[in-house]
């Protein structure tokens, strides 16, 4: 069931049996819990949970994934990021964001469908810019802005971009970090 669960992005709403979030619960009209609601990108409801056994849960999954193939899935933690990639034996993507026009029109571009078949080849990381963070002073990232980092599994440098990129700009970015990242691995052979 994991397996089926990484082709949507779940999102858990505590509705406290009623009392809480009512302007979530009356947008879908959720009148029991739990419910299971599936949504396109947009929040626009596409189907809900019909079966309650596993087999169900997954062909319902893997049906409306199929069907609806969303944006990206993004990992919050770099840490985690990191880890999920190292065990697929992918690249990473990490934008960092300060939620400008930079890294929302960078963040628009990593989601356009034209991507979807590169996007599966690497694991996307979305991480805050904050001058204190740890994380943005250990990879030398500054605030204002975006800045995409393209990664090898281990957290190696593949490539670097500063400032807005449109999604032929991604396009080549993720392309030529795959290809020295191919190139990097028929070395360690």
């Amino acid at each position: 069931m994991v397996a089926a669960a990484d082709k949507v992005v779940p999102i858990f709403v505590d509705c406290n049996w009623g009392r809480a979030n009512r302007d979530i619960t009356g947008r879908y009209g959720i009148r029991g819990y739990p419910t299971v609601v599936f949504a396109d990108p947009e929040g626009k409801e596409i189907e809900r949970m019909r079966g309650r056994t596993p087999d169900a849960i997954i062909r319902q999954i893997e049906t409306v994934a199929d069907k609806h193939p969303g944006g990206p899935a993004w990992v919050e933690s770099v840490k985690e990021g990191l880890k999920a990639a190292d065990k697929a034996g992918k690249p990473v993507v990490i934008l960092y964001t300060d939620g400008g026009e930079d890294a929302t029109a960078t963040e628009k571009a990593i989601a356009d469908k034209e991507l979807a078949e590169l996007r599966g080849k690497v694991v996307l990381i979305r991480h805050k810019i904050d001058k204190e963070c740890e994380e943005c002073k250990a990879r030398k990232v500054e605030e204002g802005g975006c800045h995409v980092l393209l990664l090898d599994p281990k957290g190696e440098s593949l490539a670097r971009h500063k400032g807005a990129m449109d999604v032929e700009a991604v396009a080549k970015a993720l392309e030529s970090a795959l290809k020295e990242w191919k190139k990097r691995q028929e070395h360690e052979y």
